[in-house]
């Protein structure tokens, strides 16, 4: 698939079902899946040999979630058009949507001695090296593809999520920014993106991201908590807590340290606290500033790390239906 803006899908020159196939892709591009495979279906039927046809019935099969048709769809551009390095690469890509490592690593190392420097071909390979941990020649051959294809969203993403693993927020959110504009609709690119836009404090762009992304998966719980992160930071009361419930959210290591102290604090204090008073009449007043100092310190810590170390632990259908509404309010506001 093309990143080009005139066309989504690539098509060969001489591609006999042209028409039928563009036809598809502009039922792709405005959503319509089912015509759109219908559209390619009818492409297939009479041009039962063009690769072209197999290769995007392929990939709206794997848009579907439908992994047998997918994968036999590109097995048989293979077979087709095996001199083609975008035969290759569906199949490689079908194995990758469904997490087939192994299957899409050994397609890719048939196809890259012999296609080494198609900038689709290194893509994939990278995103196989990046989910199994291997950052260093993924970085190698994404920068490559990029070289070659600067406009390649796919590898954008990667090499944007690669950033924000790493915390170099800046660099992720180009990247990311560019991939979210050729793939509009890829929920995963936009929570990457709204992430770092948290993370650079542009919270009136975050929320507007992240609620896209949350209306197209309203499942993923890393995007549901940045949006609530999103909505808590940008209002202008209450930012000083929240900023630093985030601090706690991103370090929550040090969130449960604080917040167990916090509550020995709290305990030791209100348990001195009430020896203390029952002794009022032959102490000092002196006497309550230990206690007092450990019960309220405590009870302090307790509160400001609370929000941060509870936070990616909300979940349910209360806190759901609060994003819901205020991502409603959101729109219409």
């Amino acid at each position: 698939m093309t990143t080009a803006a005139s066309h989504f899908f690539h098509l060969a020159p001489g591609c006999a079902a042209r028409a039928r196939l563009e036809e598809a892709e502009t039922f792709f591009l405005a959503g319509n899946l089912n015509e759109a495979l219908a559209a390619a279906q009818q492409a297939w039927r009479e041009h039962p040999l063009e690769p072209d046809a197999f290769r995007i019935l392929a990939y709206l099969h794997m848009t579907l979630g439908e992994y047998p048709p997918a994968a036999k769809a590109a097995y048989q551009a293979v077979v087709l058009d095996g001199d083609n390095p975008a035969s290759f690469a569906t199949l490689a890509q079908v194995y990758l949507t469904f997490n087939m490592l192994s299957l899409a690593e050994e397609t890719l190392n048939t196809a890259l001695p012999r296609f080494p420097n198609d900038p689709t071909l290194l893509t994939l390979s990278a995103d196989v090296r990046f989910r199994r941990g291997q950052e260093g020649r993924a970085v190698e051959q994404v920068t490559l593809a990029l070289q070659q294809n600067p406009q390649d969203g796919y590898a954008k993403a990667l090499l944007g999520s690669h950033h924000l693993r790493r915390k170099h927020y800046t660099a992720a959110q180009k990247l990311l920014a560019d991939a979210v504009e050729v793939y509009p609709n890829r929920w995963d690119y936009l929570r990457d993106y709204g992430i770092t836009l948290v993370h650079t404090e542009q919270y009136d762009l975050a929320q507007r991201v992240l609620a896209r992304s949350f209306r197209l998966n309203p499942m993923d719980q890393r995007t549901k908590q940045y949006l609530f992160l999103a909505f808590r930071l940008g209002k202008s009361y209450g930012g000083a807590y929240w900023s630093t419930a985030f601090f706690f959210y991103r370090n929550s290591g040090w969130g449960w340290f604080l917040n167990i102290i916090g509550l020995l604090c709290f305990i030791i204090g209100a348990i001195w606290g009430m020896v203390v008073a029952f002794q009022w009449y032959s102490l000092d007043w002196t006497a309550t500033l230990w206690p007092g100092g450990l019960f309220f310190g405590g009870l302090a810590l307790l509160l400001i790390t609370q929000a941060g170390i509870t936070l990616q632990y909300r979940r349910g259908r209360r806190f759901d239906a609060l994003l819901s509404r205020e991502v409603k309010e959101l729109e219409e506001g």
